[in-house]
């Protein structure tokens, strides 16, 4: 569903994605070096890295765990322009992680 969700932003940005498969770690140093904007994939609010670069508001809210996206630390157009997504998408997202389960 988040890997949906990006495709769907990368349109209103007219933005390119270049998709990166690692480990949690790796992804992470990645995104502290700038060599990433996002990292995504079942990160919660309580994620050990949320010292080292910025997440996203909650957009979700699943088994009592609070989903977020992890962006470049400071503020900068990117992340304002995600979380705005993300707010907009907010209200419909239970239905889609419903359909999502379903398959």
């Amino acid at each position: 569903m988040e890997a949906d969700l990006i495709v769907e932003f990368a349109k209103t940005q007219q933005a390119k994605i270049i998709w990166v498969n690692d480990t949690e770690q790796d992804l992470f140093e990645k995104l502290e070096n700038r060599e990433l904007q996002l990292v995504i994939g079942g990160i919660t609010d309580k994620n050990t890295w949320k010292s080292k670069v910025s997440f996203t508001q909650p957009y979700l809210e699943f088994n009592k765990e609070k989903h977020v996206m992890a962006v470049l630390k400071g503020e900068n157009a990117f992340a304002v322009a995600l979380e705005e997504f993300l707010y907009q998408h907010k209200s419909n997202l239970h239905t889609r992680l419903s359909a999502y389960e379903a398959h």
